[in-house]
């Protein structure tokens, strides 16, 4: 019997041409021995990428499988690598709501819901046919998601001393509602612009992120436009007024004293009658953080100026005399009802030289009990200190140190803690200075500055936490209280302006000119240091006081928040 030999495939290069089997002796085979000829032995290699390009199979592949009806597996394509290579890509906090959709230009639209990015597909398709649209686009987002996810989101860790938080909007929260709001969109890219052209360090290149900034913008004024023109007749939105609220961080951010005509703007659509702008608990939410923004803003930014409140009968809305009002709004560094003290404060110093009879009795009773006020919000912040010290050098011992207190979470908890007590201290100086007739020459005063100005040291200097605008409105009001005649007035000044350069990007208000009317008001002590006017004056019914005759003014429109 003869067992028929299988050719084999390493069998040799004659064996192989000649179709013969090979019994594959080395050096050579007993075929080519007897024949007498050359015998080699070949090997070739086959990678396969190259058989796939060609659209073959590798090796055998596809020819024996147990499974017939199993798939194919997945061949990329040259061209989609491609595309993945030159991909742009961006970190988000969401990634569960994203669906990929392959688009391309010459694709039909893409309805809303399957959109493939938290951009608009209403805003991809207007902007495609202009050049370089898509890295501006992208890198615009990447900067105001970067930039307003910092200011609405400023601490990441929930307070463990026994403080509430009141929980508020997030970056994602906004990209959700403006996916259904172009406009909405348009503006934030207008503000990632203009980031991102506020710091370049080329001019040609602040220039263009500029006339993005302005394209973007022009494109988000428009759903505004019907409703400027005639704002009592117009229909209004939540949109609307989500989108008036951009135009004033806008118009902030190019030190345009425009903004607080679309404060009022804003003010009008929520004075209208049986106004129901918001129908779900998603649009309750954003339109709060909408009226607490609008507050905040205008409560700040009239400490400087003679300006009444436009929001007033609104604080209601904000549960001031409950709970949720004493509890610490993370993108503001304080509770509403902070922000409510601050704003009476401003409105009971308008009545100051106007208090006469029963009115000015009452004067008096006012101030304790705001000053009461105040008192009760105090954080204790002295079991976080080196032995229960009151000197801000213990805390820096103690932020120095791997390890942090017992009860505190981190150190950006202990920073953030300090950052809501600075605040009610430089409330308590506005109260002091405005009301009480207090200078800044004044102990009391002096110690309450030193000690404000120590701890904004240890947050932005020493740990880097630039939450510009938390610290912005105390800074301009502790700034504006140095005294001339303080031993510590040189390093103060100096250590101001270092705050405000640190966190110019960081902030919703105006930093360019808060820095200037600061350095005004310095300018103006000093001249009246060695002046008859700098003697301890006698503050009658109808004087001035020390802040009305430095810091107040009608003009001023600034934003310090």
């Amino acid at each position: 019997m003869i067992i028929s030999q299988k050719r084999s495939r390493a069998a040799c290069e004659k064996c192989k041409i000649s179709k013969k089997k090979c019994d594959e002796v080395k050096p050579a085979c007993t075929r080519c021995q007897k024949k007498g000829i050359n015998c080699s032995y070949r090997i070739k290699l086959q990678f396969r990428e190259d058989l796939e390009s060609k659209g073959h199979s590798f090796g055998r592949e596809g020819v024996w499988k147990k499974n017939k009806q199993a798939p194919k597996p997945l061949q990329v394509s040259r061209s989609y690598d491609q595309l993945l290579k030159n991909a742009f890509f961006t970190p988000i906090d969401f990634p569960e709501k994203l669906h990929y959709v392959f688009h391309s230009k010459v694709q039909v639209r893409v309805s809303s819901p399957l959109q493939s990015s938290i951009i608009p597909v209403d805003v991809t398709n207007e902007l495609i046919h202009l050049d370089n649209y898509d890295t501006a686009v992208s890198l615009s987002t990447e900067c105001m998601i970067d930039y307003l996810g910092a200011m609405l989101t400023p601490f990441s860790t929930q307070l463990l001393m026994g403080v509430p938080v009141k929980k508020s909007i997030d970056i994602s929260m906004l990209l959700q509602f403006s996916q259904t709001n172009p406009n909405i969109f348009y503006l934030l890219l207008a503000m990632g612009a203009c980031q991102l052209s506020k710091k370049s360090r080329n001019i040609d290149k602040a220039q263009q992120w500029m006339a993005w900034s302005a394209k973007f913008r022009e494109r988000g004024e428009e759903q505004l436009a019907d409703f400027i023109r005639s704002p009592d007749t117009a229909k209004s939105t939540l949109s609307i007024l989500l989108c008036l609220m951009l135009m004033i961080i806008l118009e902030i951010g190019d030190n345009n004293s425009k903004w607080t005509k679309y404060l009022r703007l804003s003010r009008g659509i929520l004075n209208k009658r049986n106004l129901k702008i918001a129908e779900t608990e998603f649009e309750n939410c954003v339109l709060t953080f909408i009226i607490e923004f609008l507050i905040y803003q205008e409560s700040m930014g009239r400490t400087a100026c003679q300006d009444i409140s436009l929001f007033v009968e609104y604080t209601d809305l904000l549960g001031l005399g409950s709970n949720e009002g004493k509890a610490i709004v993370p993108w503001m560094g304080c509770s509403t009802a902070l922000v409510s003290v601050i704003s009476d404060i401003t409105d009971l110093s308008f009545e100051r030289n106007k208090s006469s009879g029963s009115s000015g009795k009452m004067f008096p009773r006012l101030c304790t009990l705001l000053e009461k006020s105040l008192n009760d919000m105090e954080l204790d912040l002295r079991p976080y200190r080196m032995q229960n010290q009151d000197a801000p050098e213990s805390l820096i011992e103690m932020l120095s140190r791997e390890t942090v207190p017992k009860g505190i979470a981190s150190k950006e908890e202990l920073c953030f803690l300090m950052t809501c007590e600075v605040k009610r201290m430089a409330a308590t100086v506005f109260l002091k200075c405005s009301l009480l007739n207090s200078e800044p020459q004044h102990t009391s005063i002096s110690n309450l500055i030193k000690l404000t100005f120590d701890y904004m040291k240890i947050i932005v200097i020493d740990h880097g936490k630039l939450w510009g605008s938390l610290l912005l409105w105390p800074i301009f009001i502790c700034a504006v209280e140095i005294s001339p005649l303080s031993e510590h007035c040189e390093k103060q000044r100096r250590l101001c302006l270092d705050l405000l350069d640190k966190l110019e990007w960081r902030t919703w208000g105006s930093v360019e000119s808060t820095k200037q009317i600061i350095m005004d008001v310095w300018t103006k002590r000093d001249s009246l240091v060695h002046a008859e006017d700098s003697r301890p004056r006698v503050i009658g019914e109808e004087s001035l006081n020390d802040w009305e005759m430095f810091v107040a003014d009608t003009s001023f429109q600034i934003s310090l928040a």
